[in-house]
């Protein structure tokens, strides 16, 4: 009778391969616990899962930071001028703008979500952009030496949306909600022109080109973050806002407190960005480095020609901190 049941529960467990001797020293308890773990349905809300994607994502970010240290520090004196915090700062920039393109990339292949065509590879494409998004923030938040409190909250609050919004769609089991979802990745990534700027304004760029492209990239940010805001309220407000469930009206309040929040901080660091451009060049060059176009990068690169700024003093200017959500 042992034996038989021993059989009976190693036929139903085909996926886990127990040799026969094994069998017979396990008992009919143990193995029926075998069989409820493999029969054990994994969602994201798990809470024993382990979540090996975006720890081996983390992995990578980390050592992508390190080669782009590398090279910075092996082929830019400026970088190796900079503070240890501006470094920082410098490398996620770079960092950001790899990883944002990535995800944005992959987002396009989600676009049946606008016909309400729901597919098996859309929805991976989907957790795949926010996984990488989770995992940048979260590594940066590890990474950088000190963060404002505009980032700060940035940050979280996003990364605090993607999970609840996770959460959601697997208890709720709403397939509208993923287009919530792309959308709302939208503002996180769309962003690589304001990295661009703020790595050119941490370089001391020329002034003919530094400008024009950190007023491109605060206008860019402004619109297209103010038409996928938009977008997304309206959506949930013709396909989510039931509140017919707990879980439902839980994720109208998430979404509209944390949107909002959202909205404000990316505004706010599009109009800093704009005032950055505006204060540029009287800020870090003389005349005569404005009329030439020059820049302390270049002067340090011995091309002949000394500002009066960083010979007068024998140091280079080191740019302030930046106190916007951006950086």
């Amino acid at each position: 009778m042992h034996s038989s049941i021993l059989c009976l529960l190693a036929l139903a467990i085909p996926a886990l391969s127990i040799p026969q001797d094994e069998l017979g020293r396990l008992s009919p308890a143990t193995l029926e616990q075998i069989k409820m773990f493999s029969d054990e349905h994994i969602t994201s809300t798990t809470v024993s899962v382990y979540p090996i994607s975006i720890f081996a994502l983390w992995l990578l970010m980390y050592f992508s930071a390190q080669l782009v240290e590398y090279l910075f520090y092996r082929y830019t004196v400026r970088f190796r001028k900079m503070s240890f915090a501006n470094q920082r700062t410098s490398v996620m920039y770079v960092l950001n703008v790899f990883y944002t393109t990535g995800a944005f990339a992959i987002q396009m292949a989600c676009y049946g979500f606008f016909r309400s065509e729901y597919t098996v590879w859309n929805i991976r494409c989907l957790r795949v952009v926010a996984s990488l998004v989770t995992s940048l923030y979260l590594f940066e938040l590890t990474y950088r030496v000190s963060m404002r409190l505009q980032m700060l909250t940035h940050h979280l609050s996003t990364v605090f949306a993607i999970m609840f919004v996770n959460g959601a769609v697997v208890i709720t089991q709403d397939p509208s909600m993923f287009l919530t979802a792309l959308m709302w990745l939208f503002q996180a990534t769309t962003e690589q022109g304001i990295f661009v700027g703020l790595l050119m304004y941490r370089f001391k760029l020329p002034v003919r080109i530094v400008p024009p492209v950190l007023k491109y990239a605060a206008i860019q940010a402004l619109l297209v973050k103010f038409v996928f805001c938009v977008y997304t309220f309206a959506w949930w407000g013709v396909a989510q806002a039931r509140h017919t469930s707990p879980m439902e009206v839980g994720f109208s309040v998430v979404l509209v407190f944390a949107l909002s929040l959202l909205t404000f901080t990316q505004f706010y660091g599009a109009w800093v960005v704009w005032k950055l451009a505006n204060t540029y060049e009287g800020k870090y060059f003389d005349e005569a480095d404005r009329t030439r176009g020059n820049s302390p990068a270049m002067l340090e690169s011995g091309n002949g020609r000394v500002s009066t700024s960083s010979s007068s003093t024998g140091k280079v200017p080191v740019l302030p901190e930046i106190k916007t959500v951006f950086t």
